[in-house]
């Protein structure tokens, strides 16, 4: 399990240690769900959504650093000239574009994840266990793009 203070650290790591250029919003409320919005003003946004009470942060956690997938994603696409592409694929609903746009911000997302677990000094089998735990969310999620 968890903590907040987890994602707390995380976020820290986060905005201060490896993007400046990225904020992050924690917001409390029933469920779950995040999102990332490209710079205004220079500057990268997350919205993360949380439940509270949060028995346990992992789900809160690994959405995060899907987003942060995202955020690198995004990088990507601008130094490529291919921002519109990033806009078709994050719009789209279902299909294997779409499972493969968002298995690619799951795989950025563990890098970056790994790194903060490093980072913070997280024991061997606990860094072992939480991607292996971010790994199975993530297929979770990615089912959900499938047609039909």
């Amino acid at each position: 399990m968890v903590t907040k203070q987890v994602l707390d650290q995380a976020k820290a790591y986060l905005c201060w240690d490896t993007f400046p250029d990225l904020t992050i919003k924690l917001i409390p409320l029933e469920q779950p769900v995040a999102f990332y919005t490209p710079p205004s003003a220079n500057m990268h946004t997350i919205v993360l959504f949380y439940p509270v009470p949060c028995d346990d942060y992992w789900p809160v956690l690994f959405l995060l650093f899907h987003e942060i997938g995202h955020y690198r994603q995004f990088q990507t696409s601008c130094t490529q000239g291919k921002e519109s592409h990033f806009w078709e694929c994050v719009n789209m609903a279902t299909g294997e574009e779409k499972i493969e746009f968002e298995a690619e911000s799951w795989e950025l997302g563990k890098r970056v994840l790994s790194d903060f677990l490093s980072h913070c000094h997280f024991s061997q089998g606990l860094q072992k266990y939480a991607i292996t735990q971010y790994q199975s969310y993530a297929a979770r999620c990615l089912n959900s793009y499938e047609d039909g």
